[in-house]
């Protein structure tokens, strides 16, 4: 009996994971850290038909712990990544796929995009090239809209999220370091506990992209498979 429970509290011991934590305060907002990637739905409910996928999946390598979420388009095409280091939450790596589907690598200059706290401040700045011998400098100011948590509707359950208001500026400069072209905006971004992002639309909601469902890989391989 004595050998039995030894034995039992054994592969407790070894059969157990230390969950993965982070240091910053509002990461009860984020992704969570499991070990099993997951793809989570989105449509766009302005319109009913456009769809994002975001792939979400965690590596441990010898620069620590961090998450990995990559946006595609609804044919299965790669639009953007990003990797945040799990600790902080500030980001590692920015990257976007050009219209030439080759992958750009962003040039940080700013990596606190996920603010430390609700009167924190995000920033985000990443300098990649764009077409025809140009380079965007993509730039963003992240602050959080209400200090107070509101109730979101996520799938089929209201859920504590936190809203943070992205004003961005987008601009290109030709050869010669000249803008040629700027765009800017807001963008509402809604991070419910438990989950991370769960919705995101602009201010006048012309487009506004809800979690619908989360998928494994090998659906959303299938998936696209068939598109």
């Amino acid at each position: 009996m004595k050998l039995a429970v030894i034995l039992f509290l054994l592969i407790g011991f070894f059969g157990c994971k230390e969950a993965t934590k982070s240091a910053n305060p509002l990461a009860i907002y984020f992704h969570p850290f499991d070990d099993e990637p997951k793809v989570y739905v989105f449509r766009d409910k302005a319109s009913g038909l456009d769809e994002r996928f975001m792939r979400i999946f965690r590596i441990d390598d010898s620069f620590g712990k961090h998450m990995v979420t990559e946006l595609y388009a609804a044919d299965g095409r790669l639009i953007e990544a990003f990797n945040y280091n799990i600790d902080s939450l500030y980001l590692m790596d920015h990257m976007v796929v050009d219209g030439n589907r080759v992958n750009q690598k962003g040039e940080l200059g700013k990596h606190k995009y996920f603010p430390m706290s609700k009167g924190g401040k995000g920033e985000f700045l990443s300098k990649f090239p764009g077409p025809d011998s140009t380079f965007i400098l993509l730039e963003k100011s992240r602050r959080v809209l209400v200090n107070k948590p509101k109730m979101q509707k996520v799938m089929d359950e209201k859920l504590e999220a936190i809203v943070f208001s992205d004003d961005f500026t987008a601009t290109m400069y030709g050869p010669n370091d000249d803008a040629i072209d700027q765009k800017k905006g807001t963008i509402l971004n809604y991070y419910a506990k438990g989950y991370g992002l769960v919705r995101w639309h602009d201010k006048k909601k012309t487009q506004d992209y809800q979690l619908e469902k989360i998928i494994s890989e090998t659906e959303f391989a299938n998936l696209i498979q068939e598109r």
